[in-house]
């Protein structure tokens, strides 16, 4: 908007060539962190130009798996700008995920996980899994990280999730992508693994914790959350549960095929 009246006068390129890329989020630097179905990378326009001049190589994914919606995806910052992201459950295909310091983390078959790594790229580390699909997380201001999972074939519903540090959730791949096996949890009913907040609209893509003045203040510290498949935007009201959460769903907004 280069008239500054409130409307796009000019669309530029700011970088090309990639594929499959599934996530964007800028850092408070304004850069640009973007994830791929293999790969994460930091964007820079030093000079202000619309397009970019440096791209620096984060976190590289090394698999046979090429399904484009579950790799790597999803991204949140916590308060000193650790990368937190989600990894799906990638046809159970072995993997090998590496950082910049030479940290390599491996497997194949145990489902999807959520890994953190410096702003560096550095310390790559495993937060959770047992998840399908969690295509996208965020922290609220009280640091509690939450994802959106999707659901296997034949276990709906897909999932809210509050994600705490070495939780399983209880999907395994290698019980069989369906998730009907009696070894997989969904909802928490095997010991050891964490039940959901709350089950979501199909095919959930984004989720956001509301911490703004925008919309009225009964939306505030609610989590918003989009799902693709029923066309509609949902909002969550959390409710304490034990050491988590349970949610009511309320739509705000629901469209039709298009």
């Amino acid at each position: 908007d280069t008239d500054g009246d409130g409307r796009a006068d000019k669309v530029g390129e700011f970088y090309t060539g990639l594929r499959n890329t599934m996530s964007i989020v800028f850092e408070t630097d304004g850069s640009l962190l973007v994830a791929t179905r293999n790969e994460i990378f930091r964007l820079q326009d030093k000079d202000k130009d619309g397009k970019a001049e440096t791209r620096t190589d984060l976190i590289k994914l090394d698999t046979a798996g090429n399904y484009p919606h579950n790799g790597l995806a999803g991204f949140a910052l916590d308060f000193v700008g650790n990368i937190y992201f989600g990894f799906g459950e990638n046809l159970g295909a072995t993997y090998k995920i590496s950082g910049t310091d030479g940290t390599t983390l491996t497997g194949g078959g145990e489902g999807g996980n959520i890994y953190a790594c410096s702003p560096a790229g550095k310390n790559l580390r495993l937060v959770a899994t047992g998840f399908w699909n969690p295509f996208h997380v965020t922290f609220d201001t009280f640091g509690r990280l939450f994802t959106v999972d999707n659901d296997p074939d034949s276990r709906p519903p897909c999932r809210l999730l509050h994600v705490v540090e070495g939780g399983d959730y209880g999907f395994r791949f290698r019980n069989g992508r369906k998730g009907v096996s009696p070894f997989t949890a969904w909802n928490g009913e095997l010991p050891a693994t964490l039940p959901m907040v709350a089950g979501t609209g199909e095919a959930p893509c984004a989720v956001m914790a509301y911490e703004s003045d925008n919309l009225p203040a009964e939306y505030r510290g609610e989590l918003l959350v989009t799902s693709w498949g029923d066309h509609r935007l949902e909002r969550y009201t959390l409710k304490p549960r034990g050491a988590s959460f349970s949610a009511e769903m309320k739509p705000i907004v629901t469209g039709d095929q298009n």
